[in-house]
């Protein structure tokens, strides 16, 4: 692991890293953390969040992995719930941590912070220095396949929480069947962007790379600067992200296209169009060639990206087919470990989830007459049931043991599965029409003016029936590109913009 820092790189080898977890799992022991107890985390990602994750496996406690942005009140109902009996906290979310305790009394605290404790708390490097006796690292770590590793909280702000429990198996399964297709190899170089406490980004950034042996760069900071600085100077190969994440590159390429004369947009489509024909027809890659620039943005050495959380626009997908990267597509969710299909990179169909991983299997539940209905997905990567919550495990399981994911999709005559929306979230207007909300944001966010949208639907005043909806939505402009091209009136400037889109 490497830490990109302000001013140098820290850098962790896996032997230093591995006696840091034995470390760790060791102090865990004695300090009364039985086997099956749970121990959160609550800090950004840095190297020590993944020793902490990893030593708490180590030791056969269950992680609890939590946002440190979430409020106290949603922090103080996850810990006790989940029963937690210490906490790995960063020093960022050391206030809000005391404040939690004040609720729910006093809960042993470990400062994730290098070399300094927070009011006497106890210091992680203490705890990774622990010395240890020999028989302890002679002796395998304790749990099994069924026992459970990592609980994983997924909503909760109202009502009751909802945690997904998530046993080893579940977690070798995912691994397994992710890496068939992935290929990870202990040369890759993954930078971490995502947040730790996703089920997606543990995948890669802690299973995979763990197992494999591949080395992750953490950022001091994730901005835009520091994102650029780490593919460059970690020499990334690997990184994974939200559509979100890519629409954000996309648009800093398509800026840069647009500013230059009218023979280098030309140039620059002909080559994009060129390209494309090349991997399509023959299997030639000649992005890095025609377009070197760019690649070199993304630090020269990017072999693979992955692409999940929600669907890809189509387009954008496209275009980074024609620049000569590869961006692979996953489905899922925390209930089933994360991913549960993935494109694979023998056959990446652009804008499509693909199939399932081996060894899982995908349906599409009472679909309609445009084949598009629930997906419901059954396998070794899906959970038991959610934690202490029978009622939530009724809603979410078929009679014959389905999970019900609350997605809408549908495969088309290759098998290859597109999700259309949340089932939710579907907007059914007077005509009777189904309106999927994330591809009318997909299309209208295409606009350059568009720093953010969300589509909605809202009651019709002006019709007589009490269901019936219209669709709005409510836009952020991107100010910044809106400055640079010496636009004043962001209101009519996007209403022209989306009157042309709408047609």
């Amino acid at each position: 692991m490497t830490l990109l820092g302000p001013d140098r790189a820290d850098t962790t080898t896996f032997g230093a890293m591995l006696s840091s977890i034995r470390s760790l799992a060791y102090r865990l022991s004695q300090e009364k953390i039985a086997f099956g107890d749970r121990v959160a985390i609550i800090g950004e990602n840095h190297p020590h969040w993944a020793i902490a994750y990893l030593g708490i496996m180590y030791r056969g406690a269950v992680v609890v992995p939590l946002d440190p942005a979430a409020t106290v009140e949603t922090l103080t109902r996850f810990l006790k719930d989940s029963e937690t009996k210490l906490a790995f906290v960063s020093q960022s979310s050391m206030e809000k941590f005391r404040a939690v305790s004040e609720s729910l009394g006093s809960l042993p605290v470990i400062c994730l912070d290098p070399a300094t404790g927070s009011n006497g708390h106890a210091v992680f490097n203490q705890w990774m220095q622990t010395p240890r006796p020999p028989e302890f690292d002679r002796c395998a770590p304790p749990a099994t396949p069924a026992d459970m590793a990592v609980l994983i909280y997924t909503s909760g702000t109202t009502g009751s929480p909802k945690a997904v429990p998530l046993t080893h198996g579940n977690i070798y399964a995912e691994v397994d069947g992710v890496q068939e297709v992935m290929r990870i190899t202990d040369r890759e170089v993954i930078l971490s962007l995502l947040p730790l406490f996703h089920a997606y980004s543990q995948i890669v950034n802690l299973w995979l790379a763990t197992i494999i042996g591949a080395r992750v760069v953490y950022i001091s900071e994730v901005n835009s600067e520091e994102i650029v600085r780490g593919l460059k100077a970690g020499g990334v190969t690997a990184i994974t992200g939200v559509p979100r994440l890519w629409y954000l590159f996309h648009k800093k390429i398509w800026d840069g296209v647009r500013g230059q004369s009218r023979v280098v947009r030309g140039m620059f489509h002909f080559l994009l169009t060129l390209n494309g024909w090349l991997r399509d027809r023959l299997g030639i890659n000649a992005g890095r060639l025609f377009f070197r620039k760019v690649h070199d943005g993304f630090g020269g050495k990017l072999r693979l990206a992955v692409s999940a959380g929600s669907s890809f626009d189509g387009t954008v997908a496209r275009d980074y087919h024609r620049l000569g990267f590869t961006i692979l597509q996953g489905y899922g969710l925390t209930e089933t470990s994360g991913a549960a299909t993935v494109t694979r990179l023998e056959y990446n169909k652009v804008g499509s989830f693909c199939k399932p991983l081996n060894h899982v299997e995908v349906r599409i539940a009472d679909p309609n007459s445009e084949g598009i209905g629930e997906v419901q997905i059954r396998g070794d990567i899906v959970m038991s049931g959610y934690y202490r919550n029978p009622e939530a495990n009724r809603e979410a399981f078929t009679p014959d043991g389905w999970f019900r994911s609350g997605d809408l999709g549908r495969f088309d005559a290759q098998g290859h599965l597109y999700i259309v929306g949340r089932k939710k979230d579907v907007i059914i207007l007077p005509s009777g029409k189904n309106v999927y909300p994330e591809d009318v944001e997909a299309h209208y966010a295409r606009s350059p003016l568009v720093g953010e949208i969300c589509v909605l639907g809202v009651a019709d005043q002006a019709r007589e029936f009490a269901q019936a909806e219209k669709l709005c939505c409510v836009i952020v402009p991107d100010f910044d590109y809106l400055k640079l091209q010496g636009i004043a009136n962001a209101r009519e400037a996007i209403r022209f913009e989306f009157d042309n889109l709408g047609r």
